[in-house]
């Protein structure tokens, strides 16, 4: 899945992986979340999905201090300071964050026991300080933001393999600029983001370890990342039935890394990573009063064109992404609407995919770029009684070319390859509110068949690893006066860990809460939180041998001057 904040990537190029805790959560303003296939809109890497976060440029004069305390030694602090002044708009935080991180479990040895334990070496430190200024002059915005992040992450590996000494160090400054113009029917948006990080992995335990910390060899690299990103769009406004818009992307990230260990390989030594891409974008619209009936028509193509250097090793590959979605309504505050979307997208491999050598992990230089048709069709209604009644039920099917799989082969050593398949499933959601929004009741279910089209007899239609075929989710807000509760319930089904669907993880369930009230004193607002994460103890993996925490507890304090 593709991960944006204000349209600039935030997927690590080396693995895909995104750290969500670089951004302040006080500076989103909204999150907008795209299903299925978006590359022709949003290009590579956004075959399965895209997650847009879109921050604030309207600031509120406050001086703001939250604090967190809860299981597992966790603290978190951060003050913030926000206003405009005349034109000007200000934001700065400082985020600090620790947790122990050691928690107890349980797990089936080699013997057919049970054994309870404690997952040590779990822990975080990290602290990120953000600053944005805005400047507003008529309808034009200009904005400038940095960031200075670091991190200090423990890694306890396998419960079968422990890995008490590794860890995982990062330090990053980002930088960023933007302008925002509107120019009677032509809007301007053009993004420039700088990126410089450090990334230090080592395992290093002492010579006189324990043996069961020594099964994963010692290892200690650095690697470093300087990426340069630049979007600009310019869209055309004619008439209240049609627009367009034309955009163009560019990045350009160049990769090193070093390994403090001579007895191995360099993981890559140096890379490099150039790519364009252009897209045009138009929305027609049409409306039937008589029939109170609305039409939204919105073809889109894109182009992109990549070139990755390792070595003396190249790659160059072209995509083009065509894709169109119509939507169809019927009322106006209650109605009935259907909609559909179809769509080619793509993603490249990442750094790690090709080039990656180390003592377990081996690239594949030559792997292909993953390539889907993307279809989906969705009917919804919203109706109005006694409060509001939501619903929608879609259908999809993803035929996807190509798709990049790790699997454990001979010698112990993970390699990635090439195979088709076929994901199509369904999902079933309906919400409900009272009026005033008094009590929020949400529910959701995804039933999915993600077949594994490889001619491989042990793996044809068999479901993809890691994959579940079925989940649920259900949520409840209740809002009374300055008093919040949140409950969110999710079960995902079972999972296969092999191929040839012979391992199975089971199904899990877990239940948070979380309880807010905000009281006065004087001129401070303090707002009080207390949540409660996997309420019913559950013992659970989503990653097989990697269990997560059972039952968890924050207490936090806001105070907003």
């Amino acid at each position: 899945m593709l991960v944006l904040l204000d349209g600039i990537p935030l997927n690590d190029q080396l693995g895909g992986d995104v750290d969500l805790s670089k951004i302040p959560t006080n500076i989103i303003e909204k999150i907008d979340v795209y299903k299925g296939g978006n590359s022709p809109r949003f290009g590579n890497s956004a075959i399965g999905g895209v997650v847009n976060i879109i921050t604030r440029n309207q600031f509120k004069n406050e001086i703001k201090l939250n604090t967190a305390y809860g299981s597992y030694d966790f603290f978190n602090v951060e003050p913030i300071i926000s206003g405009s002044y005349n034109n000007f708009g200000y934001f700065f935080s400082f985020n600090y964050m620790v947790s122990r991180g050691d928690f107890p479990y349980s797990y089936t040895n080699s013997a057919g026991e049970i054994t309870n334990e404690n997952r040590i070496n779990s822990d975080l430190n990290s602290n990120n300080i953000f600053a944005r200024i805005n400047y507003k002059l008529g309808k034009n915005q200009f904005t400038v933001n940095w960031q200075r992040l670091q991190s200090e992450r423990r890694i306890p590996g396998k419960v079968y393999a422990w890995t008490p000494y590794a860890e995982l160090n990062n330090s990053a400054d980002i930088l960023g600029a933007a302008y925002k113009g509107h120019f009677e029917k032509v809007y301007l948006n053009l993004d420039l983001s700088y990126s410089n990080s450090v990334t230090e992995n080592s395992n290093l335990y002492p010579d006189d370890a324990l043996p069961r910390y020594r099964r994963i060899p010692k290892y200690h690299y650095e690697y470093k990342t300087k990426n340069i990103i630049s979007n600009f769009n310019i869209g055309y406004v004619p008439t209240t039935w049609f627009n367009f818009t034309f955009g163009y992307n560019f990045r350009n990230l160049e990769y090193s890394d070093e390994n403090f260990r001579p007895s191995l390989s360099p993981p890559i030594n140096e890379a490099n990573d150039i790519s364009h891409g252009i897209f045009f974008h138009q929305e027609w619209k049409a409306d039937f009063p008589w029939l109170n009936t609305g039409i939204i028509f919105t073809p889109v193509i894109r182009y992109d064109e990549m070139k990755m250097e390792s070595g003396e090793q190249i790659r160059l590959d072209s995509q083009w992404s065509p894709g169109a979605g119509l939507y169809l309504s019927m009322g106006t505050k209650d109605k009935i609407y259907i909609k559909g979307n179809i769509a080619r997208s793509f993603r490249v491999p990442t750094f790690a995919d090709l080039f990656y050598q180390d003592v377990r992990i081996e690239g594949k230089p030559d792997l292909l770029p993953e390539k889907s048709l993307n279809v989906d069709f969705s009917i919804g209604w919203q109706f109005y009684s006694w409060g509001r009644i939501r619903g929608e039920f879609t259908t999809y099917q993803y035929n996807v070319e190509n798709l990049i799989v790790w699997r454990l082969g001979s010698f112990e050593v993970f390699r990635p390859f090439n195979t088709n398949a076929e994901i199509s499933g369904q999902e079933y959601s309906l919400e409900f509110s009272t009026p005033n929004d008094l009590v929020e009741l949400n529910f959701s279910y995804v039933k999915t068949e993600p077949l594994n089209k490889s001619n491989n007899i042990t793996t044809n239609n068999k479901i993809i690893p890691y994959r579940p075929t079925e989940s649920f989710k259900a949520g409840l807000d209740l809002n009374y006066n300055n008093f919040q509760l949140n409950l969110n319930y999710r079960n995902v089904g079972k999972r296969y860990v092999t191929e040839a669907n012979t391992v199975e993880m089971p199904p899990y369930q877990v239940l948070d809460l979380n309880l807010s009230l905000i009281t006065d004193f004087n001129i401070i607002d303090i707002t009080w939180k207390f949540s409660v994460y996997n309420l019913s103890n559950e013992h659970y993996e989503i990653i097989r041998d990697y269990p997560l925490p059972l039952r968890e507890w924050r207490f936090g304090v806001s105070l907003t001057y």
